[in-house]
């Protein structure tokens, strides 16, 4: 007999599958990320097509047949969406980009309810916020979620040293090590340059201090490469991480 289960979370990708059906990337509070398979949805007909829509919360109830990998969807419940952001194409293809960050670092089934909420709160956020002021917040969700899955990068002290850099006047950034070193640590390293520290402190407020204080904060183009030069360092060398991010 299947086993039914029941999951509440967000629509992150959907791609076809043969000629009637879709593969669902779900990502849910109570077991991570999910591959669900919705037969039959492609067909104009079926009452599930609209409910799994990517950014729609929903509802869903699943289950995996035996000596089957996937799971199979019986039933999806739209729970709410954010028609702020699905109306307007650049916010839309701004979440887009960030829901294929997650399915691309996010191992299937498992679970992390601090990035399911950080995941949440940021839609709340974008949903409302002008277009204008939401690359603060993309960038610090960067920064927040690679933090909680254990890829933070060291902004406070030396990485070899372990001194404190705030009050030092050369500060250089170790890419491959994830994080600063000194000026005499530094010379050691093939893999650092100089930092300045506007840039810095522009990394760390946006690892560490809340979305309501980012929204008027000012950004350096710098800070931006540096954050997707990291990214793209320690998490893959793949093209498509390279396309989202670049």
């Amino acid at each position: 007999m299947d086993i039914l289960k029941k999951a509440t979370g967000f629509i992150l990708l959907r791609k076809n599958f043969r000629s009637t059906s879709k593969i669902i990337d779900f990502y849910s509070k109570e077991y991570g990320r999910l591959l669900l398979l919705a037969k039959g949805i492609r067909d104009g007909k079926n009452y599930l097509n609209g409910s799994l829509e990517p950014l729609n919360c929903c509802e869903i109830i699943f289950y995996k047949k035996e000596n089957q990998t996937i799971y199979f969807v019986k039933d999806a419940f739209l729970l709410y969406n954010f028609p702020l952001i699905i109306k307007e194409y650049k916010k839309y293809s701004q979440i887009f980009d960030l829901n294929r960050f997650l399915s691309f670092i996010l191992p299937l089934e498992e679970k992390n309810e601090e990035v399911f909420r950080l995941y949440l709160l940021t839609l709340f956020f974008i949903n409302f916020l002008p277009y204008d002021k939401i690359r603060n917040i993309i960038l610090s969700f960067y920064l927040k979620t690679i933090a909680l899955i254990g890829f933070q990068p060291s902004l406070l002290a030396c990485l070899k040293c372990e001194k404190k850099l705030f009050q030092k006047k050369d500060v250089f950034f170790d890419t491959k090590k994830g994080g600063i070193l000194c000026s005499n640590c530094q010379k050691e390293s093939k893999n650092s340059f100089l930092i300045d520290k506007k840039i810095l402190e522009n990394l760390w407020h946006l690892s560490f201090i809340p979305y309501s204080k980012l929204l008027d904060y000012q950004i350096f183009p710098e800070t931006e490469k540096i954050i997707k030069i990291y990214l793209n360092y320690h998490l893959t060398d793949s093209l498509t991480l390279r396309k989202i991010l670049l």
